[in-house]
């Protein structure tokens, strides 16, 4: 099994910035793919074309929010991958009905892994949780191959300064 992470903004030179969308096996550390972005669109309508390059049976796609599309889900399922994308607000009311289930104290802990770095003067903290409990979000427009939703915690300590960030 591998995993796949799409991303995108190559600058050439001092022109426009030349958007190109990638596909970076990340085990391997390699370069598989990448297909520019039209001049006139964004990555959006670049990563259905990156994908059909791919052989996805047993990846893992792993992708920013702005690919939090249905089509793109749809695409990863249909060539028999896995996908973690980000939700953030460009998905409206999913994001807070996420954000509110997730944070709701009422429900039962979900399992959670923590990981702790110390690297370049600073302190992070990372707590993942992932809830397999989707039924409730199937009976609105379906998420192809949803199979559960996570939320991810860091928290950045560097000398006296603290962020926390929270991400679903």
């Amino acid at each position: 099994m591998g995993t796949f992470l799409l991303g995108a903004n190559i600058r050439a030179a001092a022109k426009s910035a030349l958007h190109m969308v990638h596909a970076w096996a990340v085990d391997h550390r390699l370069l598989l793919g990448q297909v520019a972005t039209d001049e006139k669109s964004n990555k959006i309508t670049a990563v259905p074309k990156l994908l059909a390059m791919l052989s996805l049976k047993g990846c893992i796609v792993t992708a920013d929010a702005m690919n939090c599309q249905r089509t793109t889900c749809a695409q990863i399922a249909k060539q028999d991958g896995d996908y973690v994308i980000a939700l953030k607000g460009n998905q409206g009311s999913l994001h807070d009905d996420v954000r509110v289930f997730l944070e709701d104290p009422d429900r039962p802990t979900d399992p959670c892994h923590t990981t702790v770095d110390n690297d370049h003067g600073r302190i992070e903290t990372r707590t993942g949780t992932v809830c397999a409990s989707v039924e409730w979000l199937q009976h609105r427009p379906k998420w192809p191959a949803l199979g559960a939703l996570g939320k991810m915690v860091r928290m950045r300590e560097a000398g006296i300064n603290t962020a926390t960030e929270t991400t679903y």
